[in-house]
């Protein structure tokens, strides 16, 4: 298989590229930049095509299968629509994650050169939309606090129709942000630092979540409070489910484990052991749950550049191509 890999100096680019190299069914990547063109990628590998970033002017002239896009939002699918027609896309960015077009607009401002596919892409949160991925040429990667909140919510929101309120407080390391100069992300102003930002529904990530709730209940008022902690990758989430109908532990159990039972990726854990230096360097969701009276607390971490970002792309890249989804990507933190 031959790939191309589109914005491989961020975080997730970065290792998103040591993921693609050490995969046994890659044979080629051509890694393509606008800021590096022309100088060494840096990873001696005899995988790299000419072992240099590559023009994105010169696309045509290479042959590649798949596309692995790790550019920022809407920047993402000015580089890549042009290929969608003959090439599998699979995009880390937000460009395609949305149906809505009007949503979109009003969160990002604007739509994306990809704007005429919005709504034609397959969500890729692998647990649940494996077949859709399997026989999809065009993914959206989820964004890593959807990940992380609707692995958790989603199993009771299709259970439990009347869950009427969801409150989701979670944490982030500050690799989530990125890999750009930032007063706010120096060291000396997150060490011993906590603080929320784009609380209820400003964050951009509230939408998202929100609308594939809708898919299985559009009366669901979602509350979306993000945190940023001084740790450098992973995220810990807390979400409040409120329902009325009654239910016990053992039930909410018994959902989980069924729903889950065949993903190698989600571990059902006792409440004591979801930490979440357990999901750091790896492709694992770890859940658990607390059940008083009507509300239900679900807690999910994940590692916010792999099942978050890179390791969901990989995996989406093993579902499309009919490979074990574990292939190439870690279930044990050997850090």
């Amino acid at each position: 298989m031959k790939v191309a890999l589109f914005g491989a100096t961020g975080y997730t680019g970065s290792l998103l590229l040591k993921l693609i190299l050490s995969h046994p069914n890659i044979e080629e990547v051509y890694v393509f930049s606008t800021t590096s063109a022309g100088n060494e990628v840096g990873i001696s590998s005899e995988k790299i095509k000419y072992g240099k970033y590559l023009p994105y002017e010169n696309m045509d002239d290479y042959d590649f299968e798949v596309v692995f896009s790790a550019l920022p939002h809407l920047s993402s699918s000015e580089y890549y629509v042009g290929l969608i027609d003959d090439k599998i896309i699979i995009d880390l960015a937000a460009d395609l994650r949305l149906n809505d077009r009007n949503v979109f607009e009003e969160v990002y401002g604007r739509l994306p050169a990809s704007q005429k596919y919005i709504g034609k892409s397959v969500y890729g949160l692998t647990e649940i939309n494996f077949e859709d991925i399997s026989k999809s040429n065009l993914i959206a990667n989820p964004g890593c606090y959807p990940t992380v909140s609707l692995l958790a919510i989603l199993p009771v929101v299709r259970e439990f129709k009347s869950v009427s309120n969801i409150i989701i407080n979670a944490i982030s390391g500050l690799s989530g942000a990125g890999k750009k100069a930032n007063v706010d992300l120096l060291f000396s102003e997150r060490a011993d630092n906590v603080n929320v930002y784009s609380p209820g529904n400003s964050h951009r990530h509230h939408c998202e979540i929100q609308e594939k709730i809708g898919k299985y209940n559009n009366k669901v008022s979602i509350s979306f409070n993000p945190y940023l902690i001084p740790v450098n990758r992973g995220i810990y989430s807390s979400c409040t489910i409120i329902f009325e109908e009654s239910t016990t532990f053992d039930q909410i159990n018994q959902l989980f484990n069924d729903i889950y039972s065949n993903k190698p990726f989600i571990n059902i854990v006792p409440l004591e052991k979801l930490q979440l230096k357990e999901v750091i360097a790896t492709n694992n969701c770890n859940i658990s749950f607390s059940l008083n009276g009507n509300h239900l607390q679900v807690f999910s971490c994940i590692d916010n550049l792999m099942k978050g970002a890179a390791g969901a792309a990989i995996q989406n890249f093993n579902i499309r191509f009919g490979l074990p989804e574990t292939t190439n990507l870690p279930t044990t933190n050997l850090l």
